[in-house]
Formats: structure tokens, sequence, C-alpha cells
């Protein structure tokens, strides 16, 4: 429970930063939320990254806790002519949804498995190069 002169971005661990590139999602759990949701994979854009987790807008109502396998790729700008690529595979689960528009939702997602080396590529990128 917040507290009154708390906002919920003071609770955050980590602080997050505005980020537009595509993620692509599919549900693993639980059961429930995979029946309903099915085994479809679906995309969307970032609203914002961070070194513990992402949120992206989608049509989708998924509950918190659902279980998300995540893939995404991370562009560096290394200078005018080079740019880095980063492919992320991550498990998140979701900690946060609220209603956007009519069909729309914002959905928050804490990494909870990440592969050592996309976890050291993606705390470069938050801290570097994430406006």
């Amino acid at each position: 429970m917040l507290k009154s002169n708390e906002s919920y971005e003071e609770k955050r661990k980590y602080a997050r930063s505005p980020a537009r590139f595509m993620i692509e999602f599919k549900v693993q759990g639980p059961f429930e939320v995979i029946t309903t949701f099915g085994q479809r994979i679906a995309t969307s854009v970032m609203v914002d990254i961070s070194e513990g987790g992402v949120a992206f807008n989608t049509g989708d109502e998924l509950p918190i806790g659902t279980i998300l396998s995540m893939k995404f790729i991370l562009i560096k700008q290394s200078d005018i002519r080079r740019s880095e690529v980063s492919k992320i595979k991550v498990t998140g689960e979701v900690r946060n949804i609220r209603q956007i528009g009519k069909r729309a939702y914002r959905i928050g997602v804490f990494f909870a498995n990440i592969a050592t080396k996309d976890k050291k590529v993606l705390d470069d990128f938050v801290k570097n190069y994430v406006l």
C-alpha cells in the first residue's frame, strides 16, 4: 500500500527510461491465462525499460502474475555509421496493468529470468544509451 505522500515511481527499485523497440511476447502461465490467451505470439512497442523490467501497451488484458516469454532487439548507436544490435530473450512476470483506453492496457513486467550475457547488455544499454 502506498503512503499518501509517495508515488509508485518512488517505490521502484530501478529507474525507467523511455524506449521504443518492438517486443514479442507469449504467455507461459498460469494455465488459466494460457487457455484464455492461447499459444499465440503477440507483438507490441515498448513504452519504457529499466534494468529490472519493461512496460508496453497492448490490446490484451493480462492479469497480474502472468508469466511471459519475451524477445526484443536493442539497438545502440555507436556512432553515425555504426550501430550494435543485441537480441534479448527474457522471462518476466506481469506486475502491473493499467487500462489506458477502451481495449488498451499498459503492462508492466518484471524480468524474472534473464541470461547473464543479456543482463549485462541490458544494464549497459539502460545506463548509457537510453535518453
